[in-house]
């Protein structure tokens, strides 16, 4: 039975006036370009950190962000989405990957080492930068810290966090993360699909499992646009989670998250339930879900 015209349009104006709300709500004043605030920790005036500290008026951070890029940049969609981020008072550091990998060796036991080392430099100043925001006198160790990326980054935020030591963080916001990666930069994407795909590879649910393993009940929220052809991955990734793993599905947007403003909404829900409180999450029904 097809749809009659008239109400194929008043669907398609609503949801244009939907992504106009959201646009002003959740985007509006938010730049595309990096930020100028420059940092009291050296390792935060690297090459390919962007700073984007609370705005607003905002007397403390609500949470302490690292968010990786993807394997080809940290792009004007992730600068938005930081951008943000950081108008509701949470602090978002923005990473670069390929400074990140510079020089790392190709030995996978030693790569994975070094990388860590970097990741762990990194997330530790960033901390300690925007932990005691504003008062950079005064240090707020139940700031609680997450780890964000897309694509690659998804999958590198994953990685890291099961083998994070720092007692702050809550969890993982993953944005469109692969069935496998090979935790490098050389598993080239085109149009959403993995073209190549190294014999070192690795299945991301089983980072994920080793993750939630953890006794510091981390979370992990996977930012899934409906129309991604990877979106098969996550049927795993919630098997291997378990209650600890959830899918936030984003309307009609591909694997890149670039086009519409409702991931900026999907991801702030995101965000909300990885930083649930612990008597909140008791109530939670264990069952894992998808949306």
């Amino acid at each position: 039975m097809r749809i009659p015209l008239l109400v194929r349009l008043i669907v398609v104006a609503i949801f244009i006036g939907v992504e106009v709300f959201l646009i002003a709500h959740y985007t509006m004043g938010g730049s595309d370009s990096a930020p100028t605030y420059t940092a009291a920790q050296s390792q935060l005036r690297g090459s390919g950190i962007e700073l984007f500290p609370p705005t607003g008026g905002y007397h403390s951070v609500r949470a302490v962000i690292v968010f990786f890029g993807n394997d080809r940049a940290f792009t004007r969609a992730h600068r938005q989405l930081s951008a943000g981020l950081a108008s509701d008072g949470y602090a978002v550091i923005g990473v670069t990957l390929a400074p990140l990998f510079a020089d790392v060796p190709n030995d996978g036991a030693t790569r994975a080492r070094v990388l860590q080392s970097r990741i762990d430099a990194l997330v530790s100043s960033a901390y300690a930068e925007f932990s005691a925001w504003p008062d950079k006198a005064i240090r707020n160790t139940h700031v609680p810290l997450v780890l964000m990326g897309q694509s690659l980054g998804a999958e590198i935020a994953i990685w890291s966090a099961g083998n994070s030591a720092n007692p702050a963080l809550r969890g993982v916001v993953a944005l469109s993360p692969a069935s496998r990666t090979a935790l490098r930069p050389i598993a080239i994407r085109l149009d959403g699909t993995v073209v190549s795909s190294p014999a070192d590879s690795v299945a991301v649910s089983e980072l994920v499992r080793t993750t939630v393993s953890r006794p510091t009940n981390l979370r992990i929220a996977i930012v899934r646009g409906s129309h991604d052809r990877l979106r098969s991955a996550d049927s795993g990734i919630v098997a291997a989670g378990g209650s600890h793993a959830k899918v936030f599905r984003v309307p009609m947007a591909g694997h890149s998250l670039a086009r519409l403003a409702i991931v900026g909404l999907l991801s702030r829900r995101a965000l909300d339930w990885v930083l649930e409180p612990a008597a909140v999450r008791g109530r939670a029904n264990a069952a894992p879900s998808t949306r």
